[in-house]
């Protein structure tokens, strides 16, 4: 309710889509005059008109659809401290941290103004999730779990590899 007319406060041709795998719940989203509900179990349809991503995830968050998704597709997010440090972003040049209503809205507003920044933003959020998320680094690390495990306890967990997501229920 708040970050909305921040941000078309400065950028009056913003257009908001709330899209989510689980039900809208929140009545005062759907209240809003400009934003879109999309329920939708397949967020990857949104992308190629996303120029921003903002995912203000805190407990009980689905990284992979809301964050991980978005960011693979070279779309910048902007997102919490704890979705941050839960990936192991680097804030400013992966992703956007923004854990106030201000601070959210004025990073988006900079992401929409700015192509140069929504652009290296985007890329470098997209190499993040090859380099630490992609079938091949778990293919890789997995295989170094298999022959250490082939090996002997000791080497099974030897190695680097990428951070493991926790489960988490919700959307």
């Amino acid at each position: 309710e708040v970050i909305v007319p921040a941000v078309r406060a400065r950028v009056p041709q913003a257009r908001f889509v709330v899209a989510s795998k689980d039900p809208i719940t929140n009545p005062a989203a759907g209240r809003l005059r400009g934003v879109e509900l999309l329920p939708s179990t397949d967020l990857r349809l949104l992308f190629h008109d996303c120029a921003v991503g903002a995912a203000p995830l805190h407990a009980g968050f689905e990284v992979r659809g809301s964050v991980l998704e978005a960011m693979a597709a070279g779309i910048p997010v902007v997102t919490t401290e704890r979705v941050r440090e839960h990936l192991g972003a680097t804030a400013d040049f992966e992703l956007r941290v923004g854990d106030t209503a201000a601070g959210f809205a004025r990073h988006i507003v900079e992401l929409l103004v700015s192509s140069s920044d929504r652009e290296a933003v985007g890329a470098s959020g997209r190499r993040f999730v090859r380099a630490n998320f992609s079938w091949e680094v778990f293919g890789a690390r997995l295989d170094t779990l298999l022959t250490g495990a082939a090996k002997g306890p000791s080497t099974a967990t030897e190695g680097s590899g990428p951070r493991p997501i926790p489960a988490a229920f919700g959307g």
